[in-house]
């Protein structure tokens, strides 16, 4: 395969990859496997919501079920806990009693301890049955005798039945027993003697542990509970871990609110803050239902790992199902993207290798590829005419004809992501030197490896118009001189006459001689004047021929190579030409040049042109100020970076930020019709870029300030 059949197949790989996406056919496949995707997700979303739903209404049905169960369940152990009640009533009014003392000694005696004693063993949930005056202290209990002295007077369960309308039963709040510290609950009736007369309260206590341990036996799972509330929400035993329970009132829970809201018997899905726990919301299920026949009720909680944990199995199964069905969408329809891709692509390469082969070899296209070493593997017929011609092309950057090759030699040993811009010169005996400008890239390629592409062109008329445009410039430039040099001229002029005169006067005189009239000098006092008079005439003849000389360097075409030299003697000879023009002006120049040298590779007299242009356009800058202190700063400078800096700055009117971006463009001028070219700072633009420089328009509020950055140049 050639290397020209190699560029285009890695163009053609990139191209196949979009086209056939977005072709039609390609674009109809996606389409339909999109909407296969989105329809198996749509009936799945279905499914899952549905099934969602009959979960939910399964456990809500589950919930009160087993709200009605346990329900029934503790109405029947409080059924049997007021039994036994009861009969201790009944007991005590088999006594007959007539009054209070005789009460309390009926209360106190042995056997009726041990009666109620004996009762209680055939009731687990029963932990101890007392019997109070109505004083509130304790005359008899099934848990010790003699009964300690204890006074339950202040009780609200205590109080309500020895209270006027009283209620027939009272069900107290959670308490610690005083002996076993053991969580009961009591059940309270009023006693009195067949007269009507109050003798006492008697009190049996249930275990919270009876309740909670039956209660366990319906809990549904972990994170459910059963709790049994009374309808002012005191907790009263609860299948909950959570310590610091018991005792405590919970009115606004929303179990309490269902019974309020005539829900009992229902069941509900809340996110709301739990009862015990303020700071969980998790989703949860809860049923209560009053306990018929007492002041109570019971409450079931089932959390969402419970009723949606199967739901989450088959959702997750469901749904590893589905992904596994649209993945398998997406491959079939990738493979049929690829066979109608293949079918394309047959049709396209031929005309994909028609086309590149007319881009590669357009007359005005320069195309190369280098290996890493800098040989050049391919190039089109319009490289080989112009760069290599009659030698081996693999070898041409290094062949001593083509300048600013070392570049493109260092790019492609490199392994820099970033192009770079680079300028060859093609200079050949007996030829005209060819300009040439190229963009290189690196890039991989098949059967090469890592290799260099170089896209350029010709611009060799291109820069012969701009030399010719720079040459016109300059001689417009010469013209706005003229001026100056006349007047730089005349004062050399001017002196040398009056020396004459002077000399003249000595060897001639005047006749006839006037009074007080000196004799003519000797001989030896008359050479040693003349002598003066010569030496101050040679030197304004010097001074004359030297702007002379500079006005023919300036307007002259360079030619050669670059040469080093000090840029302040480049500087000095810019201030020659137009010095006079801008202290004509009223501009006071000061320049800042430095002790030091300041070397430089380039062309002279074409830096002179460029500052020239500089310090013409600060004299027309300030030309529009009217501050008395005009002044022009030329000064020179070494940066850290290698660099030799040129800035010509004024204190004018400066640059309006609406045209800093314009300022160096060709044609471009913010003088009147009629006073500029608009070429000066785009002429001296182009002769620092090819002096591998930088020419830029420093930031700053008051005035212009221009700035040339040229690389420091060794000596010679």
């Amino acid at each position: 395969m050639s290397h020209l059949d190699t560029l285009l197949q890695a163009r053609l790989a990139g191209r196949r990859q979009q086209g056939s996406f977005w072709s039609s056919s390609g674009r109809g496949i996606v389409v339909i496997a999109a909407l296969n995707i989105v329809l198996l997700w749509s009936v799945t979303g279905g499914v899952v919501w549905q099934s969602y739903r009959d979960a939910v209404d399964d456990w809500k049905r589950t919930a009160a079920n087993s709200s009605l169960t346990t329900a029934a369940y503790a109405q029947q152990t409080l059924v049997a806990t007021d039994l036994m009640l009861r009969s201790m009533l009944d007991w005590i009014a088999e006594e007959d009693i007539q009054s209070e003392a005789q009460f309390a000694d009926v209360m106190k005696q042995r056997r009726f301890h041990e009666v109620i004693r004996d009762r209680l063993s055939s009731l687990p949930q029963v932990g101890v049955a007392s019997i109070f005056n109505k004083e509130g202290y304790l005359l008899s209990s099934s848990a010790d005798w003699p009964p300690p002295s204890i006074n339950i007077g202040e009780r609200e369960t205590f109080l309500a039945q020895v209270g006027p309308n009283s209620p027939p039963i009272s069900i107290s709040r959670a308490l610690p027993d005083l002996n076993t510290k053991r969580w009961n609950f009591y059940l309270s009736r009023r006693i009195e003697s067949k007269a009507d007369l109050l003798l006492g309260v008697a009190a049996v206590g249930i275990e919270s542990d009876y309740f909670s341990n039956l209660f366990r036996l319906i809990s549904l799972g972990e994170d459910s509970s059963v709790s049994l509330f009374r309808f002012d929400g005191a907790l009263l035993a609860t299948t909950l871990k959570t310590p610091d329970l018991l005792g405590k009132t919970y009115a606004d829970a929303q179990p309490i609110r269902m019974i309020h809201e005539g829900l009992s018997g229902t069941a509900q899905i809340t996110r709301g803050p739990k009862w015990w726990l303020p700071s969980d919301s998790e989703r949860r299920i809860i049923s209560s239902r009053q306990v018929e026949g007492f002041p109570v009720l019971v409450t079931v909680t089932i959390g969402d790992k419970t009723f949606l944990g199967q739901w989450r199995e088959r959702l997750y199964f469901i749904l590893t199902l589905v992904l596994l069905l649209s993945a398998v969408a997406v491959l079939v329809a990738a493979q049929i993207l690829r066979l109608s891709a293949r079918t394309e692509a047959a049709a396209r390469l031929a005309l994909e290798r028609r086309l590149l082969a007319a881009l590669i070899d357009t007359p005005a296209a320069l195309c190369a590829v280098l290996d890493q070493q800098g040989r050049a593997i391919y190039c089109n017929d319009r490289f080989r005419q112009v760069v290599a011609r009659d030698n081996e092309p693999a070898d041409i950057l290094r062949d001593e004809a083509v300048r600013g090759a070392a570049p493109i030699l260092a790019f492609a040993a490199g392994n820099d992501a970033r192009g770079i811009e680079v300028d060859l010169q093609v200079a050949r005996p007996g030829e005209a030197t060819h300009y040439l400008h190229f963009s290189l890239s690196h890039r991989s390629l098949p059967e090469i490896g890592e290799c260099t592409i170089l896209m350029g062109h010709d611009e060799t008329l291109r820069h012969q118009a701009r030399q010719a445009i720079a040459q016109t410039a300059t001689l417009v430039t010469l013209g706005e001189m003229t001026t100056g040099m006349a007047h730089e001229l005349s004062q050399p002029l001017n002196v040398i006459k009056m020396a004459a005169q002077n000399a003249m006067s000595e060897v001639t005189p005047a006749e006839p001689r006037p009074a007080g009239f000196r004799p003519p000098m000797d001989d030896a006092e008359l050479r040693p004047f003349v002598a003066g008079k010569l030496s101050r005439i040679m030197a304004q003849v010097d001074r004359a021929a030297s702007v002379i000389a500079r006005m023919r360097v300036f307007g002259r075409t360079p030619e050669g190579e670059p040469a080093v030299f000090d840029v302040r003697e480049a500087c000095r000879g810019a201030l020659t030409l137009v010095g006079q023009r801008l202290r004509n002006a009223g501009i006071t120049v000061r320049e800042e040049l430095g002790e030091q040298p300041l070397r430089v590779r380039s062309h002279q007299n074409l830096l002179e042109q460029a500052l020239v242009n500089l310090l013409v356009n600060a004299r027309d800058a300030l030309r529009q100020s009217l501050r008395p202190d005009k002044t022009i700063v030329l000064s020179t400078s070494r940066g850290n970076n290698g660099h030799v800096f040129i800035t010509v700055a004024d204190n004018g009117p400066g640059v309006p930020p609406e045209i800093r971006e314009r300022i160096f463009e060709p044609f471009f001028t913010s003088k009147p019709t009629g006073q500029g070219t608009g070429l000066g700072l785009s002429l001296s633009f182009g002769i620092v870029r090819e002096a591998g420089g930088t020419l830029s328009l420093l930031p700053g509020e008051e005035g212009a300030a221009f700035q040339i950055d040229l690389p420091e140049a060794a000596r010679d």
